[in-house]
């Protein structure tokens, strides 16, 4: 009996790529925070083949696997496999006369071994949506205070981190803090700015000469929006579901009326470091509001996921900065204490404050950060 077939030849092509490869979680292109990583691997199209036409090795070298399969001539099969472990899934169709063979190649479209994302501020709580199951690194970075002041600075941001495995398709929720830019005059609208993760819900007001500490930077597996509307009350509380949080710095407002070179307090740590006035939040209590210049009315402690200040006939102070519970402010004038930091029970880390060396955003490291907060998810294991 006489027999004819067709040869399918399957090339699938390494690829050397970095080692961590990240993206710009806004808009999925290469980020422009943190770099590549100069570290290299080789990735490859996967090799779990699931069609019924398995294909048989014929060479597995570092940089090609080729791998041979008989079909039935002059009719469509199909090649395919299912990715594993960084290796992505690939499908391939042959139609091949008899007695005669077909060359196909496939390689992997992998920009990197492990991938990273990195969020900036954008004043809204944007989406992670993990690719594959796998372990990945989480890191925040809390806002700078607004420093209005001819000497000294406003508070710095926080820093945490922690690991934490999810499955494919997961989701995590990102805020990351923003830092006010004075600009000298009352906004538009005349009411006191609300820093994105360092929200003021009491009504508008003049902010003469007040100004807001820096913003918090969370992630979280639900979303509730800013960080302070995870606690509205005992029947509203979702605190479980934040995950970590970096504090911002406490503002810096004239504090030369008051004192020579006063300085902000520095978010981040289990105890946001305190201002020239007012005092860091803590892992359950916001920070004191203190009175440094003129008598005011009302003043508001820190308290979760918010800075406290003093006011007085519309005239606000200083702003502590936002954080798991922010610092306290400083009326009129005066310096704001830092937001703390915190690392949920779930996920193994650390939170470390703004007046300690720690990793910066683009890969380097920094005494406090400043600036906007930022958010870094990395995976780094299959």
């Amino acid at each position: 009996m006489k027999h004819v077939n067709g040869l399918a030849v399957v090339n699938l092509n390494g690829k050397t790529v970095p080692q961590t490869y990240y993206y710009d979680g806004n808009t999925g292109k290469a980020s422009s925070v943190r770099a590549a990583s100069t570290t290299t691997a080789t990735v490859w199209p996967s090799v779990k083949f699931n069609s019924s036409t398995r294909p048989f090795s014929i060479s597995n070298t570092s940089s090609l696997k080729r791998y041979l399969a008989i079909i039935k001539p002059s009719t469509a099969t199909t090649i395919s496999t299912t990715a594993t472990s960084g290796c992505e899934a690939w499908s391939l169709s042959y139609n091949v006369s008899k007695n005669t063979s077909l060359s196909q190649s496939v390689t992997s479209s992998r920009p990197g071994y492990y991938l990273g994302w990195v969020y900036s501020y954008k004043g809204a709580v944007e989406t992670f949506t993990a690719p594959e199951n796998a372990n990945y690194k989480l890191e925040v970075w809390g806002a700078q205070g607004t420093n209005l002041s001819t000497d000294g600075r406003a508070g710095l941001g926080g820093y945490s981190y922690g690991s934490i495995q999810l499955s494919a398709n997961n989701s995590l929720f990102i805020a990351v803090g923003q830092t006010y830019i004075w600009s000298g005059q009352n906004t538009p609208d005349n009411t006191y700015p609300s820093n994105f993760n360092n929200r003021n819900d009491n009504t508008p007001k003049l902010f003469y000469a007040g100004v807001p500490g820096g913003g918090a930077t969370h992630i979280a597996t639900s979303n509730h929006g800013e960080l302070a509307y995870y606690y509205v009350d005992a029947n509203h509380d979702y605190r479980n579901d934040v995950l970590l949080v970096a504090g911002g710095g406490g503002s810096n407002e004239l504090s030369n009326f008051v004192i020579a070179n006063g300085k902000g307090g520095d978010g981040g740590g289990l105890i946001g470091v305190n201002g020239s006035h007012g005092t860091g939040g803590s892992q359950s209590t916001g920070g004191t509001t203190v009175l440094c210049y003129q008598t005011y009315t009302s003043s508001t402690n820190g308290a979760f996921g918010v800075g406290g200040y003093g006011h007085s006939n519309g005239d606000y102070g200083a702003q502590g900065g936002g954080g798991w519970y922010g610092g306290g402010g400083a009326f009129d004038v005066g310096c704001g204490g830092g937001g703390s930091g915190y690392v949920n029970f779930r996920i193994s880390g650390q939170t470390i404050a703004g007046n300690t060396s720690f990793t910066s955003p683009s890969g380097g490291t920094e005494t406090g950060h400043t600036g906007n907060g930022c958010a870094i998810i990395t995976q780094t294991a299959f």
